[in-house]
C-alpha cells in the first residue's frame, strides 16, 4: 500500500497522460489505450474531450482517462463523462480521470448509482 506522501505525488504529477497513467495504474488498472474519434463519439465523449484513453481494471472495472476540450473545466468534464460513459457503456463499472485542462485541475468522477444522489467534492 502506498504511503501517503506517495499518493500526493501521484496525484501531482497526473498532469500529463504519463501521471495519469501512473495514478490509474496505483489504483489497479492496466495501460490505458488511446480511443479514436469514433469511439469518443460511441461513448458520448466527442464534445467534452479531445483526447480519451480507455485502462481496463479488474473485471468489469474500467477507467476513462480524458484531456477536456478548450475552456472546459475538469471537474464539469469528469461528472458528464462519467454520467455519459455509465449511459452508453452500462455493462462496465467506470471512473473517470480528467487532467491538462486550462484550468490546470485533477478531477475524477464515478457515475452516481442508478437512484442514487449526485455528491460533489
Amino acid at each position: 500500500m502506498p504511503s501517503l506522501h506517495d499518493t500526493a505525488g501521484l496525484i501531482a504529477g497526473a498532469t500529463s497522460l504519463r501521471g495519469a497513467a501512473h495514478l490509474a495504474a496505483a489504483l489497479g488498472f492496466e495501460p490505458p489505450l488511446l480511443l479514436d474519434r469514433p469511439a469518443r463519439a460511441a461513448l458520448g465523449l466527442d464534445d467534452v474531450a479531445t483526447r480519451a484513453w480507455v485502462a481496463a481494471g479488474a473485471g468489469a472495472i474500467r477507467c476513462c482517462l480524458v484531456v477536456p476540450r478548450a475552456g472546459q473545466a475538469a471537474r464539469a468534464t469528469a461528472g458528464r463523462g462519467a454520467v455519459r460513459l455509465a449511459e452508453r457503456a452500462p455493462q462496465a463499472l467506470w471512473m473517470v480521470i480528467v487532467f491538462g485542462g486550462a484550468d490546470r485541475l485533477l478531477a475524477i468522477a464515478v457515475p452516481p448509482a442508478p437512484g442514487a444522489t449526485r455528491v460533489v467534492a
